[in-house]
C-alpha cells in the first residue's frame, strides 16, 4: 500500500516498545504494556517464561483482541492487545468500542463546522 504522507502509520502491526526504566511517566505506561503482553505470552504457553531474549517469542501462542480504529478518516481493524489464548477460546474478551476520531474543526459525522453568516466564501464549492 503506497502511503505518502511523511508520517505514516502502518496498520496491521502490534508495536511493543522495550521499557527504558527511566522513571517517566510515558516509561511506565510502556512498561505496563510490557508486562501485560509478556505476561500473555507467559500464560499461553505452559512452562515457557521469557528470558529477554525476543526470539524466544517467535512460534509462541498468544491471545490477540482486535477492534476497529480510525486514521485521517479511514476506518480500519487493528490489534488492540494481546491476551492469554485460553481467553480468546473461552470467550473471556471484550472488543473495544469504535470511537470515531475528530480532528480540528470536524465533528463526529465528518463535515466541517462553517460559522453561521459566512456565505460562500471559504467553501471549496459553489
Amino acid at each position: 500500500m503506497n502511503q505518502p504522507d511523511e508520517n505514516k502509520k502502518w496498520k496491521g502491526t502490534y508495536r511493543l516498545n522495550e521499557p527504558k526504566d527511566d522513571g517517566t511517566e510515558q516509561d511506565e505506561w510502556t512498561m505496563r504494556k510490557f508486562k501485560t503482553a509478556i505476561e500473555a505470552f507467559e500464560d499461553s504457553n505452559p512452562g515457557f517464561h521469557f528470558d529477554w531474549n525476543e526470539q524466544s517469542l517467535k512460534g509462541k501462542a498468544v491471545g490477540a483482541v482486535f477492534g476497529e480504529d480510525e486514521y485521517n478518516g479511514s476506518k480500519f481493524t487493528k490489534c488492540g492487545a494481546l491476551v492469554p489464548a485460553e481467553n480468546i477460546r473461552g470467550g473471556k474478551y471484550r472488543i473495544p468500542t469504535f470511537k470515531k476520531k475528530a480532528g480540528k474543526g470536524q465533528v463526529e459525522d465528518g463535515f466541517i463546522e462553517v460559522p453561521a453568516g459566512t456565505g460562500n466564501e471559504g467553501l471549496p464549492f459553489d
